[in-house]
């Protein structure tokens, strides 16, 4: 859909942006479950 490199740029930053946001969600849902478990 989009062939420019304004969209690339912005397509990159948004998957490494919802890479890091998973990455987080995953180390708090871990730490909620270590907490709950003790």
């Amino acid at each position: 859909m989009f062939e420019r490199s304004k969209a690339r740029g912005f397509e990159a930053v948004m998957q490494r942006l919802t890479g890091i946001l998973v990455f987080f969600w995953l180390a708090i849902a871990l730490a909620l479950t270590v907490l709950s478990s003790r």
